[in-house]
């Protein structure tokens, strides 16, 4: 009997701090359990292409790009790329330090929080537009619009921040170091 009690006093703290870790997350409240992928992407400004940086686990970050003048219209959220001539992809490894730094602004931002869409109120002219989605193991969200980051509000330095950590990681992972 005392062994079980003594099993129970051991087992429950750990079951416990086990489920706590999973809605907490760090202590970012709605972050879910894990993160399983996080997608940056980029489109306008002064340039017509559409740039997506997708990060995952395994570590690895996965840029895929769309040539200018690319026909957009068949490309949907849960459907495959589009397998044409103006698409190029390209896997690149990036560090587990990496991959966890920015599992970790995710939590230190709130980024789950933060609205879908992001309004400047700056004068921003001819900025591309940012949209970042991370998916959870419970669940995904979006958060971006025009210019997004740009802008002094609280939102839109929550999501610079966390864009600015991506487009770190990318410099560091791609060739040309390009953000």
């Amino acid at each position: 009997m005392r062994k079980l009690v003594a099993a129970l006093l051991i087992a429950v703290p750990f079951g416990v701090f086990a489920l706590a870790g999973c809605t907490a997350n760090d202590g970012a409240k709605g972050e879910g359990c894990e993160v399983t992928r996080i997608v940056l992407v980029r489109t306008g400004g002064d340039v017509n292409t559409l740039d997506a940086y997708i990060f995952e686990p395994d570590p690895s970050l996965t840029h895929v790009s769309l040539a200018p003048d690319t026909d957009l219209s068949h490309v949907e959220e849960e459907s495959p790329w589009p397998e044409e001539e103006g698409l190029s992809r390209e896997r690149l490894p990036i560090s587990e330090a990496d991959w966890q730094g920015v599992v970790g602004v995710v939590g230190e931002v709130g980024f789950m929080d933060l609205p879908e869409v992001l309004k400047v109120s700056d004068l921003a002219l001819d900025a591309p537009s940012y949209y970042i989605n991370v998916k959870t193991t419970e669940g995904s969200h979006e958060s971006g619009g025009y210019a997004a980051g740009f802008g002094s509000d609280d939102p839109n330095e929550r999501f610079g921040k966390l864009h600015e950590t991506l487009s770190d990681v990318i410099a560091k992972s791609t060739p040309q170091g390009e953000k």
